[in-house]
């Protein structure tokens, strides 16, 4: 508040003393009246007033203000390249880094002056060093952002990063530099690793199918062995397109009943081979959301239990048949599970 009433108190003096100085010149080299030259001395006062708030105070307000907006977003962006838990870096045209964030620095056990003005041989290893060039390079001659992962050998162990680099413009709308937001995945990559091996080791077939269409996105060998048909003919067709339903209305019934439940167990249906054979499988699916969309695909697995159900058949026919008496009772209190024909005959009780 003090500065600004100085500087206008300031400009009020010049105003003042631009008008009484032209005032006395005019009295010097003319003959008006003192009258003339007063309001003469008032509106020069004025004229220069103006002036110079317009030319003057008024730039040096906007400078001001524009400093001040240019101070805080320059604290903002050192606030958020402090605090960011991403991994960020700005490099320029020629790959030396020219701002790193404290994630970027522990990933690679560095402090500033080891990172900032250098390259990234001079960082990582030869070969990750490379890569990160390369990438760097195509964002400045294509203008486009990029995306890969990289393993990083880091103090903090092995990591898997997901990397994603864009270019940054001057005012001119060159490129300028590289911006770069690293994100470490290893656990995530870990996760799917082990999905993916329970995924490929299971002896049942598993299916993951888009749910709109059917169409498959991916099988795993226990599809292949099952079924006879190859992953490679699967993947990108609809699962009515290998007629692998031998009963369609059965799988419109389990859609109809995943859309409700989100979840089946174990409903028995009928599968038909590459080669021809119907078999029975017994079917468990879910709901899963795949390509950012909730619930989109749905996961099947199904185990082929056409040999299991003909042996209880053989066994039931067996337990009905048999002249002997046979019972099957629960061992917690002896109650009766189940009886056979002979045992009904041999001892006068109903089954």
């Amino acid at each position: 508040l003090m500065n600004s009433l100085l500087r206008h108190g300031l400009l009020a003096m010049l105003a003042l003393f631009s008008g009484v100085g032209l005032s006395l010149i005019t009295v010097t080299f003319s003959t008006a009246s003192w009258q003339s030259v007063a309001l003469l001395a008032i509106l020069s006062s004025a004229i220069f007033a103006w002036l110079s708030w317009r030319f003057l105070v008024r730039p040096l307000g906007v400078l001001k203000a524009e400093l001040a907006t240019l101070q805080q977003n320059n604290s903002l962006a050192q606030a958020f390249m402090q605090n960011a838990p991403l991994v960020l870096a700005i490099k320029d045209k020629d790959g030396k880094y020219l701002a790193a964030n404290p994630a970027f620095l522990q990933l690679h056990g560095k402090m500033p002056g080891e990172v900032l003005g250098q390259i990234d041989l001079a960082i990582m290893e030869e070969k990750i060093a490379q890569t990160a060039r390369a990438n760097d390079l195509k964002v400045i001659q294509n203008g486009q952002t990029v995306s890969y992962q990289l393993p990083i050998a880091s103090p903090l162990g092995k990591r898997q990063m997901e990397i994603i680099k864009f270019p940054l413009y001057d005012k001119a709308q060159q490129i300028m530099g590289v911006g770069l937001v690293a994100n470490d995945v290893s656990e995530r990559e870990f996760s799917n690793e082990k999905l993916s091996r329970v995924f490929e080791a299971s002896p049942n077939w598993i299916l993951i199918t888009r749910l709109a269409d059917g169409v498959i996105v991916d099988a795993n060998q226990g599809f292949e062995r099952l079924s006879g048909h190859t992953r490679a003919a699967a993947i990108g067709h609809a699962i009515s397109e290998l007629n692998i339903w031998a009963f369609p209305e059965q799988r419109a019934a389990l859609v109809a009943s995943l859309m409700q439940e989100t979840r089946i167990t174990d409903a028995l249906v009928q599968l038909r081979r590459k080669d021809g054979e119907i078999r029975d499988f017994k079917v468990s699916a879910t709901l899963v959301s795949l390509e950012l969309e909730r619930d989109s695909h749905a996961v099947w697995i199904a185990r082929d239990v056409t040999d299991e159900l003909a042996l209880h058949e053989k066994f039931a026919a067996a337990f009905r048949l048999t002249p002997d008496l046979i019972t099957i009772s629960r061992a917690a209190d002896g109650n009766y599970v189940e009886v056979n024909p002979a045992f009904e005959h041999f001892s006068g009780y109903t089954r």
